[in-house]
């Protein structure tokens, strides 16, 4: 069976995030108590993309589209 990457974005709890913005995710699960991070890479060709603030709740959930989400990350900044 083929898969199909997917993801899910969650910044304050609004499932809103426009997909199509995305140019790429990157995660990175440190070991311990080092905090973890994510890079979301964003096309904002017209401007119109509003920003988060620093305080914001992301959550990123990664998987495929055959299968279910694993949930990754939270509180990225």
């Amino acid at each position: 069976m083929e898969l199909t990457p997917d993801f899910f974005i969650s910044i304050n709890g609004s499932d809103t995030f426009p997909k199509e913005r995305i140019i790429s995710i990157r995660t990175t699960d440190e070991a311990g108590i080092v905090s973890d991070s994510c890079e979301i890479e964003l096309d904002d060709f017209d401007g119109a993309l509003q920003f988060p603030n620093t305080e914001a709740k992301v959550e990123i959930s990664l998987g495929y589209k055959e299968t279910r989400y694993l949930f990754c990350k939270r509180n990225c900044s």
